[in-house]
């Protein structure tokens, strides 16, 4: 049974509409993800990240969590982990590498662009997903930019 999970390089694994996380429950999750970003994370991030609604009633309790800072930049609420935070917050001033998909994580959103051609760049990383491939948003962006292809994209933020 140990060796049935395959988790992904944030500790989650999906099950069907399941979420399973290596680190505990969702509060433990949250303040593993924060601690491990290179420059914290905003809701929408988190939100993403273990599939729940950016407004969700996590993130006034999150604001409060021991060892995770919350911070206004650029007009969003950014989580920190009070540990790294000197390390993160730096990392948000500096450009940042992000990291380019791999071919059939390209195929898979190509295949996802020609069948939705008018999906936004959080509908294709819906759809992506739902082929059981976890590629973030910022990756599709980046991927999608890249190639000239954004444009045809509304709502890209």
């Amino acid at each position: 049974l140990p060796g049935i999970p395959r988790f992904d390089e944030h500790g989650i694994w999906k099950y069907r509409e399941i979420l399973f996380s290596q680190y505990g429950n969702l509060m433990q999750t949250i303040s593993q993800l924060i601690e491990r970003s290179e420059t914290g994370l905003n809701a929408r991030q988190i939100a993403q990240l273990v599939e729940i609604v950016p407004n969700s009633s996590v993130f006034s309790r999150l604001q409060h969590a021991p060892g995770i800072r919350r911070e206004k930049h650029q007009g969003r609420f950014v989580y920190f982990s009070e540990e790294k935070y000197q390390e993160q917050k730096s990392g948000l001033s500096r450009p940042h590498h992000v990291r380019f998909p791999t071919d059939s994580e390209s195929v898979m959103i190509l295949v996802q662009l020609v069948k939705y051609p008018h999906s936004s760049i959080e509908e294709l990383f819906e759809r992506v997903a739902e082929q059981g491939i976890r590629i973030e948003p910022q990756v599709i962006e980046a991927f999608l930019n890249h190639h000239g292809l954004l444009k045809k994209i509304p709502d890209t933020k």
